[in-house]
């Protein structure tokens, strides 16, 4: 089975769950994995920084900067369909869990321009065989 992932560069994008470390995301979906990469680009055009994925802290003050072109970003920030067992493999090698991600939502809040609520369902695997 194939799962997308999200790459800037060299890296993919990672997020941390709650009580947990750190884990790449995947998705089953390309439709799911196209909405976040849209997400992550229109957070870095807002507010000058990628979005903090840190699912620790409720709350996270954003200082606003000047936006960034979008079309260049758009460029340079990839979705990559791979195979599940490669995936494994490359997280296993570099002791890295994943974040198998089966559903994704972005909520804007209408009243406050700064508060945004992420809704993910999805699954943690942290250990390979």
């Amino acid at each position: 089975m194939n799962y997308y992932l999200i790459k800037y560069k060299t890296n993919y994008f990672s997020m941390i769950p709650r009580d947990s470390t750190t884990k790449i995301i995947c998705f089953k979906e390309r439709h799911l994995a196209v909405k976040f990469k849209s997400y992550i680009l229109r957070y870095k055009y807002d507010y000058g920084t990628w979005p903090n994925l840190d699912m620790n802290h409720d709350n996270e003050m954003i200082k606003y900067q000047p936006g960034q072109n979008i079309m260049t970003l758009g460029s340079q920030v990839k979705i990559e369909e791979r195979e599940f067992d490669d995936i494994s493999k490359d997280m296993q090698r570099g002791n890295i869990g994943i974040l198998l991600c089966y559903k994704f939502n972005v909520l804007y809040d209408p009243f406050y321009k700064n508060k945004v609520t992420i809704n993910l369902t999805g699954q943690e695997l942290d250990e390979f065989k």
